[in-house]
């Protein structure tokens, strides 16, 4: 793993653990190659999920159990129905991070997350709130942490989220 792939997921655990101390379950859905599930630590019993079939994440069961926090790293962009998926969750917090078209420049083509043929929705500050509200989550937390640490540039390009029922 790189310097950078640690220091995201340190900070991605320094977020949850905020929110969720220790000793919770947690799931990782979009997990890829597991790399935010092999960093756990305080007790966390966590598990993944990710879409491809070959790979050994790939119990799409685990969406319908209980669970205390879910993760939704660069992964709600690509959902079909994230409304659908985030309201049928059986979870008390929610972390998202994504894509941020607010923060995007004025032509959106230029914006190196318009990716048509990757990106199935595009959320600002606005709409992602208000989908987490209809959906019966509150808005914690939102903040660019990890926008900074993957793109000193332009960190106003992602945006993460700390949502819960």
């Amino acid at each position: 793993m790189t310097a950078l792939g640690r220091d995201v997921n340190l900070s991605r655990w320094n977020l949850v653990e905020r929110y969720l101390g220790g000793n919770k379950k947690i799931l990782d859905w979009g997990c890829g190659n597991g790399s935010f599930l092999r960093g756990s630590r305080n007790g966390f019993e966590i598990h993944g999920y990710d879409v491809n079939p070959f790979g050994r994440f790939n119990n799409a069961g685990l969406y319908g159990q209980s669970w205390d926090g879910v993760t939704l790293w660069d992964v709600i962009e690509h959902m079909e129905d994230p409304y659908g998926f985030i309201k049928g969750l059986s979870t008390k917090y929610l972390f998202i991070l994504t894509p941020d078209v607010g923060g995007s420049p004025n032509r959106i083509e230029e914006w190196k997350h318009f990716r048509p043929d990757e990106h199935q929705h595009y959320f600002s500050v606005d709409s992602m709130t208000k989908m987490l509200e209809r959906a019966g989550f509150g808005v914690r937390e939102i903040n660019r942490g990890e926008a900074g640490l993957r793109d000193t540039v332009h960190p106003e390009y992602l945006v993460t989220f700390v949502a819960n029922r």
